[in-house]
């Protein structure tokens, strides 16, 4: 014990204090880096977290996905505004492939924009939804659209479900071609009486179950680009 203290050998007393130093310090430095190397192993495979965020929004579905599913069901009234009315961008070039049907030059898929929405987000049980369907000719010319029963509908689905459309009671002739000047804009609203309906006019006193649907639109092969999403509430 008295040998740690005072060490004793041929060097001075204070040669072997630095030699003990020095192993010392070697000693706390090979620690130390092992403690560092094991704290840096532990966090490396450690990545932030965010968190993920919730809205309760109603979403607009894009067209060609998926639909929410629910129990439906329709059958309705429709108004509309007649005639197109002369306004709206002329965004829209002129498509190379253009067609004619009875002499008239119909306007190309491309150069028609078709937009759909609904009034509310959410109905309660005493209310029915409307909807509003908006046409627009983008061509840099006149052209005609057909707003016939075949060509120009709305529906109403759930999942694969085809719940209901405001032609399968309508009395519209099946091709009725509309004259739009370049930039014309064609508005109807629609009212669904939350009933079902078929082709031919039938299932129409079933009444659609609450739950969510999907209003969707077609003008010939033109498309809204997103499909509003709604909910019928039981009470």
């Amino acid at each position: 014990m008295d040998t740690l203290r005072n060490p004793t050998g041929p060097l001075p007393t204070g040669t072997y204090w630095r030699r003990r130093l020095i192993v010392l310090a070697v000693l706390l430095a090979v620690v130390g880096g092992v403690v560092w190397a094991c704290t840096r192993n532990s966090d490396a495979g450690q990545k932030p977290v965010s968190a993920a965020s919730s809205s309760s929004a109603l979403p607009t579905v894009p067209s060609e996905t998926a639909t929410p599913t629910v129990t439906e069901t329709p059958g309705a009234s429709g108004s509309s505004s007649g005639t197109p009315t002369a306004s709206g961008s002329k965004s829209g070039s002129a498509s190379p492939s253009v067609s004619k049907r009875g002499g008239k030059t119909i306007c190309p898929t491309d150069d028609v924009r078709v937009s759909v929405r609904s009034d509310q987000k959410f109905y309660a049980a005493n209310e029915d939804p409307k909807f509003t369907v908006i046409i627009v000719n983008l061509r840099k010319s006149t052209c005609y659209i057909d707003m016939g029963k075949e060509a120009a509908y709305l529906k109403v689905i759930s999942g694969k479900d085809r719940v209901w459309s405001n032609v399968d009671c309508s009395r519209r002739k099946a091709e009725d071609l509309r004259k739009f000047a370049s930039g014309d804009v064609y508005t109807s609203t629609v009212t669904w009486k939350r009933t079902r309906s078929a082709e031919g006019c039938k299932n129409t006193d079933i009444e659609a179950k609450p739950g969510y649907y999907v209003v969707d639109a077609r003008v010939g092969k033109a498309k809204p680009k997103d499909r509003p999403v709604f909910v019928l509430r039981e009470s």
